[in-house]
């Protein structure tokens, strides 16, 4: 099953919610993807697919899954590196009843805290995926030509309220959200995901 195929049959899965239509499309993936049978890679790529079905909004669902798919193994490569990171192999002769030497390989937990670790990935993560996102936005909008945009784009930030805001800049709460929105209307969900993600603390 070729891209444009695969397209097609994940839009018409999305009008209709035909159960053949996701089993086909997932068949198709798998074949045309080879997705082998290792655990691993085929455990992540149900989750990222089933993940995938559940975000597409239409569009270019071949283009969404794969930039999923992507990120997901490279987070796995990155677990496994740090798990391995985190064993610390040590050697311990013990004699056992025949007084003969065993060697047992212990692995001992590192002080390396993972939960730290993860969190602090995530967040350097989404500040990055923020700092593509405003750069997308700000050259679909072409806010270069737009003094008025620009200004309030810098001084966001700093302001609490749409109110404040436009108190600070000589505009109207009403001319802010009218840029703000406009703005919006550039957002990519099918190449961004869920604009809540950008939001969420």
């Amino acid at each position: 099953m070729d891209k444009q195929k695969m397209n097609s049959v994940a839009n018409a899965f999305l009008e209709s919610g035909q159960q053949s239509l996701l089993d086909e499309l997932y068949k198709g993936v798998c074949s045309a993807w080879n997705i082998g049978h290792d655990s691993d890679e085929h455990s992540t790529f149900n989750e990222v697919f089933w993940k995938t079905t559940l975000r597409f909004k239409g569009g270019d669902f071949v283009n969404l899954l794969s930039r999923s798919f992507k990120n997901a193994k490279i987070d796995l490569a990155r677990r496994h590196m740090v798990r391995k990171k985190r064993e610390v192999v040590i050697k311990n002769y013990v004699t056992d009843d025949q007084k003969e030497d065993t060697l047992q390989l212990l692995y001992l937990a590192s002080d390396y805290d993972l939960e730290k670790a993860v969190i602090s990935h995530f967040s350097k993560k989404k500040e990055a995926d923020k700092l593509i996102l405003i750069d997308f936005l700000l050259e679909s909008a072409k806010i270069h030509l737009d003094s008025t945009m620009t200004a309030i784009i810098e001084e966001f930030p700093r302001h609490k309220t749409l109110n404040a805001l436009g108190k600070a800049l000589g505009l109207s709460r009403n001319a802010v959200d009218r840029k703000l929105r406009s703005l919006s209307n550039h957002y990519d969900g099918n190449r961004f995901g869920d604009i809540e993600d950008y939001l969420a603390v």
